[in-house]
């Protein structure tokens, strides 16, 4: 493993961007670009000089598809133009071109893909900023644009200003790939020599020296198999796996431990399992994987200058050494999971490509180059290619797991799984999805702190997870790994675990409870706890229930709210603190929905006003006490659905609409930061949503496109994802 300093886990969110899997990535300086498994290519970030080549000048937030044509092998990103190579080995360029540096004998600035010359056999290319070049199959070397400052190298002996397409430069014959800088250029040959000219003021060329340089000049001894030009520094890996780095280091771009220039190629580290280089201006990413990995993967890491994030880390302070991009223990699979040639590094943001196909960006994004509504700085790693799954119907978000049912009724589940509150038949965490036996035939699933309930379609209500206090209801106080049916009885309708109790209702109204009741919250009289469903009274016009942590809630069918156990209300007005029965709250009789959160509640009248009365907790809510407080209501329309976790909420209005509020320290609000939130946000404004369910500290919502989306804390992979995420991020 190379050298590399540890760094803090970045956090991720994802947009619904690149449908299918992707395989080839480029990073221009301000827009990004990348190539689908289809062959077809895909473009987002600036576009002032029509470089995304969507025929418009108009910047994109979003991947947009260039042209119609399905068969492009590669591509690359200059500062405002791009460059492409089709499977017929023919070569594209669009964007500006006031210096000729698309090569197709004009100075005139293109918004689509224009076809350079008609050689079909073009390998590889590379674009900088006034000036591009490109190898051909026979091993010719080629430059176009310009070349007031000999950034093209030998072309002749008129030394023309600009070349307005492609001119060869040399005789050589053994040329192998080209990389070209913002006014240096870097070509290795097939024996990995490797041979630099134009700007040399910071030593990127690598000469020993500081002294530009019009013709190519050979690197020296080392060689190298692969390398990068960057703004005025360079990185190259050598045929023993050894990266190497020379030119500006002022912020760490070299991977060395001064910020001086180095005018040699200088060793970084000691590992010799690099694989790949991109730099960007002054940030780099490099590619290393062990003796065991399957070639072509390996794992990410980055160094150099990160003020707008751009070394994916999770933060913004620059680095010196390799650090991790993302923390793999946490991605599925094994921990090689980067693709060897697809990551690039732009100006101030970067892109890459996993092994699986999904596609990821992070750093500056004020052009929309990460491919996120969210301008500005974006120090964690984006993914811009969710799954195409869209058949999510229910979603529970509990402790640190979450549950989901899929239109087919299978039972999918994820995160901490330390009593087996996963289902699985193990007590291993899992990040990604899992799915819960039997297949199929799931209604209903709600995911409490650590233990799990799911109604299947007969009626019959299973549970599973921590069972420590005879929360699951199975006579016994034993952990569960999977799912076990309650009894026979086959008549269930609802449920909601708490803590270390959980509450149903059967389909004839009737109320039941079982587990801890140290706090009366069985609602039967005494604090005797009971490992099987115990009847709660004799009324059979119970219709939903609600189990906090140590409180529970019921509304019956006349709308009426009661609770018991704990007392949730903190009303000085009432000195009990325990309510040993269900006991009916004064609070009117016109309730459709209530949840009870750390100390209050929320609840949902059927004119669709919203009303929260209790103590939150700091920082979490504007504190009611016992006043009860009707919420401001939607911009339009009225509330409709709620979900409460232990101190923050989310609220669906009757366009869709999603709303949050309260405790924010995870990001659980999804607005982009960590701060709590007193009153409701609008969230998303252009989308709309179907379903949505609070935890502890994450969050998790079905869009009205059957999408699944999650952020928020994810400590044990709850979101089903790398990362703890501060905005949505589409689950897989």
């Amino acid at each position: 493993m190379p050298d590399a300093s540890p760094a803090a886990a970045p956090l991720l969110h994802a947009l619904p961007l690149l449908p299918t899997g992707a395989f080839y990535a480029a990073a221009g300086r301000f827009h990004s670009l990348a190539i689908r498994a289809d062959g077809t290519l895909w473009a987002w970030g600036g576009n002032s000089y029509g470089q995304l080549g969507d025929g418009t000048t108009t910047p994109r937030n979003e991947p947009v598809r260039v042209g119609q044509d399905s068969d492009w092998r590669s591509v690359a990103g200059g500062t405002s133009h791009s460059l492409g190579i089709r499977a017929d080995g023919t070569l594209w360029a669009w964007g500006e071109n006031r210096y000729s540096q698309l090569g197709d004998g004009s100075s005139e600035t293109r918004h689509q893909p224009v076809q350079i010359g008609t050689a079909t056999d073009w390998q590889c290319v590379s674009a900088g900023d006034t000036h591009s070049a490109g190898v051909r199959a026979d091993g010719t070397l080629w430059a176009w644009g310009y070349n007031e400052h000999d950034f093209l190298g030998e072309l002749g002996p008129d030394h023309t200003i600009r070349h307005q397409t492609p001119t060869r430069v040399g005789t050589a014959t053994n040329w192998r790939s080209v990389s070209v800088g913002l006014w240096h250029t870097l070509a290795v040959c097939t024996n990995d020599e490797v041979w630099a000219w134009g700007h040399n003021e910071a030593g990127q060329l690598g000469d020993g020296t500081e002294e530009s340089r019009p013709h190519p000049v050979p690197l020296g001894a080392v060689r190298m198999r692969t390398v990068s030009a960057g703004l005025y520094h360079s990185l190259g890996v050598s045929p023993d796996g050894a990266l190497w780095g020379w030119g500006h280091n002022g912020s760490g771009q070299l991977g060395l431990d001064h910020p001086q220039i180095y005018a040699r190629p200088t060793r970084v580290g000691t590992g010799s399992s690099w694989q790949n280089v991109s730099t960007g201006d002054q940030h780099t990413l490099a590619l290393s994987h062990g003796p065991h990995d399957a070639p072509g993967r390996g794992q990410l890491y980055a160094f150099g200058m990160n003020q707008t994030g751009q070394l994916g880390d999770g933060t913004t302070e620059s680095r010196y050494a390799p650090v991790l991009v993302g923390s793999s223990a946490k991605w599925d699979g094994p921990t090689n999971n980067w693709h060897a040639q697809a990551f690039g590094a732009g100006a101030a943001h970067s892109v890459a490509l996993r092994a699986d196909g999904d596609f990821w960006a992070w750093g500056y994004n004020d052009q929309g180059q990460v491919g996120t509504t969210l301008l500005g700085a974006n120090a964690n790693p984006i993914l811009l290619q969710p799954s195409s799954s869209s058949d999510w119907r229910h979603v529970s978000a509990g402790g640190m797991h979450t549950l989901a049912i899929r239109t087919d009724g299978s039972l999918w589940a994820w995160g901490n799984n330390g009593y087996g509150q996963l289902g699985d038949g193990t007590t291993t965490d899992r990040p990604h999805l899992v799915q819960v036996r039997p297949h199929g035939g799931w209604r209903a699933a709600w995911a409490g702190m650590a233990h799990s309930l799911a109604l299947r379609d007969d009626g019959t209500l299973w549970a599973w997870g921590a069972n420590f206090a005879g929360q699951l209801g199975l006579g016994e106080k034993a952990d569960c790994h999977q799912p076990t049916p309650i009894g026979p009885d086959m008549r269930w309708q609802a449920a909601s675990p708490g803590l270390l109790h959980t509450l149903a209702v059967r389909d004839d109204g009737t109320l039941w409870a079982w587990g801890e009741n140290e706090q009366h919250q069985l609602g039967n009289g005494n604090i005797d706890p009971s490992f099987t469903p115990r009847q709660v009274g004799h009324d059979h016009n119970w219709r939903h229930v609600s189990a906090g942590a140590m409180g529970s809630l019921a509304l019956r069918a006349d709308g009426s709210l009661w609770v018991w156990g704990l007392n949730p209300q903190g009303d000085p007005a009432d000195p009990a603190p325990h309510y040993p029965k269900p006991t009916a709250l004064d609070r009117g009789t016109a309730w459709q929905a209530a949840y009870l959160g750390s100390g209050h509640l929320v609840a949902l009248r059927p004119d669709g006003t919203l009303w929260a009365w209790g103590r939150a907790p700091a920082d979490a809510y504007t504190d009611t006490g016992h006043a009860l407080r009707a919420l401001p209501a939607p911009a339009t329309g009225s509330w409709r659905a709620l979900s409460q976790g232990n101190a923050h909420t989310l609220a669906l209005d009757t366009n869709g609409s999603l709303y949050a509020w309260g405790d924010n320290g995870a990001g659980q609000l999804c607005d982009g930061t960590t701060v709590a939130r007193p009153q409701p946000v609008k969230l998303f404004r252009y989308q709309r949503w179907k379903a949505v369910s609070a935890g502890n500290t994450h969050s998790v919502a079905v869009r009205d496109d059957g999408t699944l989306w999650m952020w928020g804390g994810n400590e044990s992979g709850q979101l089903g994802l790398p990362m703890m995420t501060t905005v949505p991020m589409q689950v897989k």
